[in-house]
């Protein structure tokens, strides 16, 4: 005599299909878990060359710095390379150090003595840029500075040198 029981079959079939879903949802999960972490790689090493590209860039504009810092601690009081160029005339004599738009940068470069980035700063001159700043420090104060106007990719600097002592 056989001996079916009918609700063996059933259950049987309902854990084959709990097992089932349990384990295609799981790789559901692990699939999607993969590919997001896969698609926040690429956007990373995406960021990370972006940011390469961009501070290369920075130091290539920031590259004129050295040069002009060099001069100044020379004690060259001519520039005789540079034309002036028109559009700065806002900016002359204006104090770095009493803007209140720029003091606060202009403070932290004095007080580090580091080349710095500043900005975005709304340049009188130029509008919304970005500024490099590298103190220099002088045993005499500039007298009578000669000015000459320099054009970088991003922006226009001034600069302004005087002897260590006189003209003399």
């Amino acid at each position: 005599m056989l001996n079916l029981h009918p609700r063996r079959p059933r259950l049987a079939a309902f854990v084959v299909f709990l097992l089932a879903a349990i384990t295609a949802t799981t790789l559901l999960w692990r699939g999607d878990r993969h590919d997001r972490q896969e698609r926040r790689d690429r956007v990373s090493n995406l960021a990370s060359e972006r940011a390469r590209n961009l501070q290369r860039s920075i130091e290539y504009d920031l590259s004129a710095t050295y040069v002009l810092v060099a001069l100044v601690r020379q004690g060259r009081g001519a520039v005789p390379d540079f034309d002036e160029i028109a559009g700065n005339e806002k900016a002359v004599g204006l104090g770095l150090l009493q803007d209140p738009a720029q003091e606060r940068e202009a403070f932290r470069a004095r007080d580090t003595g580091k080349l710095s980035l500043a900005g975005p700063l709304d340049l009188v001159q130029c509008g919304m840029r970005a500024a490099g700043r590298w103190p220099v420090f002088l045993a005499a104060s500039l007298v009578e500075p000669v000015g000459r106007t320099l054009q970088l990719s991003n922006a226009t600097w001034t600069l302004n040198v005087a002897p260590m002592g006189a003209w003399g």
